[in-house]
């Protein structure tokens, strides 16, 4: 995890309160900052057959699609 940087501070407050617009009301008490994870690894975990490494770049190109 590292710190968002100042330039990209506002980009990460649009899409966090875009997801979760409740943050907006959480009390400053609480000082909260944004962070943003450092990916260098991911595993897709099967219940049956162990697990599969997926590429960072495979993963962060993928596109949601509603269940």
């Amino acid at each position: 995890m590292v710190t968002v940087p100042p330039e990209e501070t506002e980009f990460a407050k649009q899409a966090m309160f875009s997801r979760h617009p409740v943050i907006r009301k959480w009390p400053r008490s609480y000082e909260w900052f944004f962070m943003k994870m450092n990916i260098e690894h991911i595993w897709l975990q099967s219940w049956y057959g162990g697990v599969s490494t997926i590429a960072v770049e495979e993963y962060l190109k993928a596109v949601p699609s509603k269940a």
